[in-house]
């Protein structure tokens, strides 16, 4: 168990989301929704906003040493840090390139599977980056999705950024926003439809999230998109953001560990 040490850490926020985010919060929704598009042994994977690679690790398991996997990911410090990781024993090498998911540098109809998970929501352009996706996917194949849910589905995040607007954290709300961009089931069948998908199934999951203490809770805050925006804000925003999210963050570690149950949208769709 990582200590008051581990609040001192100094990175870049990729490296935070990697270090504090992926194990507690992205592994488990990550298997939730290769389960969903039932990623099998043989197809060609692609995993779109791949972060530090999380979900294209854990599909280089699933496909194999006869599978292929590729991800890409828009920011450079992200494939930085994918790229470190050294490759499986047995599974594929995963083939990472940087590019914009409504940009993808693919040929058409070249993935058995492609995922998003946690990524559409903060596209500038979500119908072009569907669409983009359903180009790459083979006929007969299929697109997984993994979205936020919002409001009180989703405590951590709707506890930060109340605590924000507590520490009187600009724009606390328009991170809020972006999060929770897809609102309803209805909202994500709707981009799916008009970027020529069909048979849209969209369900919610919910996965728990534990961190080993208060510390790495707020350690995790780092990795994600509101950190920009309170550390633009100065050091005496940084200091009030924290004391009003530890001040949160302890009525879910009654007993030490903070837990928080994290629900998301996962939709599921097939090309036209």
């Amino acid at each position: 168990m990582a200590g008051q040490a581990d609040f001192q850490f100094v990175g870049s926020g990729a490296e935070a989301y990697d270090r504090f985010l992926v194990t507690p919060l992205f592994e488990p929704m990550a298997e939730v929704l290769l389960d969903a598009i039932a990623l099998a042994p043989g197809e060609a994977f692609l995993d779109v906003a791949c972060g530090p690679g999380v979900v294209a690790r854990l599909g280089a398991r699933r496909v194999g040493a006869a599978g292929s996997v590729t991800a890409c990911d828009v920011s450079s410090e992200m494939i930085a840090v994918a790229r470190a990781k050294p490759n499986e024993a047995g599974f594929p090498a995963i083939a990472y390139a940087q590019a914009a998911a409504a940009a993808m540098p693919f040929p058409a109809a070249s993935f058995d599977a492609v995922a998003c998970q946690q990524g559409l929501q903060f596209f500038p352009n979500q119908v072009a980056a569907l669409t983009e996706m359903r180009r790459v996917v083979k006929v007969g194949g299929r697109l997984g999705v993994a979205v936020f849910r919002p409001s009180d589905g989703a405590r951590l995040f709707t506890t930060l950024r109340d605590a924000g607007k507590r520490a009187g954290i600009v724009d606390a709300d328009v991170f809020s926003r972006a999060v929770f961009a897809y609102g309803s089931f209805d909202d994500l069948q709707r981009d799916l439809e008009a970027a020529d998908f069909r048979d849209v199934t969209v369900f919610e999951r919910t996965v728990p999230v534990v961190f080993d203490s208060i510390d790495l809770a707020l350690m995790a805050i780092r990795g994600t998109p509101f950190w920009p925006v309170i550390a633009l804000q100065g050091p005496d925003a940084i200091v009030a953001f924290e004391r009003e999210a530890r001040r949160a963050l302890e009525h879910f570690a009654t007993d030490g560990p903070v837990r928080v149950d994290q629900h998301s949208n996962i939709a599921i769709a097939k090309p036209k």
